[in-house]
């Protein structure tokens, strides 16, 4: 990770290519809804992960990454693309993290769902961090 950080992000052609170039601000991002790491690259610090955990991520210590316009300008490809390499470091402390959580030895049993649910259309709606 840190050798494609360091071969990537450094390199001026791919800078020239990114910094300044499609330009999405915090009016236009709300705007159309945009979310993700698309929406943090903009200054935006919302992570539903956050905001409304899911699953087990109320259990991990994680920062909501955002751009900053460091290379460029807020909410340029560049950040974008910075925004996703941090999220990638911050995903590997998240997985960290889980593996320290594990039991230490002994068996794990497998949990099985039987069925299953299907509510009235229209009648569910859940969130998720996806990139």
């Amino acid at each position: 990770m840190a050798d494609y950080h360091a071969l990537v992000s450094g390199n001026i052609i791919f800078r020239k290519r990114c910094e300044g170039v499609g330009l999405i601000g915090r009016d236009v991002a709300l705007r159309y809804g945009v979310t993700g790491p698309c929406l943090r690259a903009c200054g935006i610090g919302y992570d539903v992960r956050k905001a409304e955990p899911y699953g087990i991520y109320d259990r991990f210590d994680f920062d909501v990454i955002t751009g900053s316009g460091e290379k460029g300008q807020l909410g340029d490809c560049f950040d974008r693309y910075i925004c996703r390499i941090r999220e990638m470091i911050e995903s590997l402390r998240i997985v960290e993290q889980a593996l320290e959580s594990f039991p230490k030895g002994g068996e794990y049993k497998s949990a099985k769902i039987k069925g299953k649910v299907r509510p009235p259309k229209g009648e569910a709606y859940t969130r998720i961090e996806n990139s």
